[in-house]
């Protein structure tokens, strides 16, 4: 697995909750819609001094008129399900520009070499 690989997981681990799902910039028009990054890529569990994995940490950002409370309830759900860990919610904000909730869940992959 790399980390397009790792993007394809969570697009579709996150688009069985039917709402689209981008990396980055979400350019379409639905009211709830999810964008994620990659926060960080490290080596990790070192044997020999060389390391036997990779750890991907990510941040999703689930944007809703009226739905950010059920739809980070099944993001979290969908995530550990598809073997995600370390799954946070760390923000949950309402935008008065957009008129949209805003909830953050930040969750880890481990890739295994």
């Amino acid at each position: 697995m790399n980390d397009q690989t790792v993007d394809a997981l969570i697009v579709a681990t996150l688009g069985t909750l039917g709402v689209p799902t981008q990396n980055l910039v979400y350019t379409g028009t639905a009211d709830d819609y999810i964008n994620y990054r990659l926060l960080e890529q490290k080596d990790t569990n070192p044997a020999d001094d060389e390391p036997t994995a990779t750890e991907y940490v990510f941040m999703a950002n689930i944007i809703s008129r009226h739905r950010h409370k059920e739809l980070t309830r099944q993001a979290r759900k969908a995530l550990r399900a598809a073997g995600f860990y370390g799954i946070e919610t760390t923000a949950e904000l309402y935008e008065n520009d957009t008129g949209r909730y805003h909830s953050v869940i930040q969750f880890n992959f481990l890739e295994e070499d």
